[in-house]
């Protein structure tokens, strides 16, 4: 029987950015589908998820999403959550992904740059970012 080589530690770190690279894809297409999804229950009832161009529009907030996701896990894993477990990170950030995607909708009166980044987008990076200082604040706690 022979032993698995060592996989060198540029190859790990490629390995593990490709990783996170594809988690976050997965689940940026997932909560902004989901925020979207839910954005247009509240606003116009269920019957709204079917009707006109919402299914377009998820597709479309999906692939949104998971381009985000393929950059944003990455820098968030390496660059503020190395001490935290890999389910709470996903957990945590995609539902504050989500929440701050619907609170930024409904608070889109309060963006002034609205023409720019969209409301709903502004909120949704800054329920990603908050989630994921919050996590590594109480890392350091721990």
């Amino acid at each position: 029987m022979t032993s698995l080589q060592p996989i060198a530690r540029d190859a790990r770190i490629a390995l593990v950015t490709a990783s996170l690279s594809v988690t976050g894809a997965f689940i940026g297409a997932i909560c902004a589908a989901s925020s979207v999804a839910i954005i247009a229950v509240i606003s116009s009832g269920v019957p709204a998820l079917v009707s006109g161009g919402t299914p377009g529009l998820l597709a479309v907030a999906a692939g949104a999403g998971a381009f985000v996701g393929i950059i944003g896990a990455p820098m968030l894993g390496w660059g503020l959550l190395r001490e935290v477990p890999l389910g709470r990170v996903i957990l945590v950030t995609a539902l504050g992904t989500i929440g701050g995607a619907v609170v930024g909708e409904w608070a889109r009166f309060l963006n002034p740059y609205a023409a720019i980044i969209p409301s709903v987008i502004a909120g949704a990076i800054t329920g990603f970012l908050l989630s994921g200082i919050g996590l590594r604040i109480l890392a350091r706690r721990k």
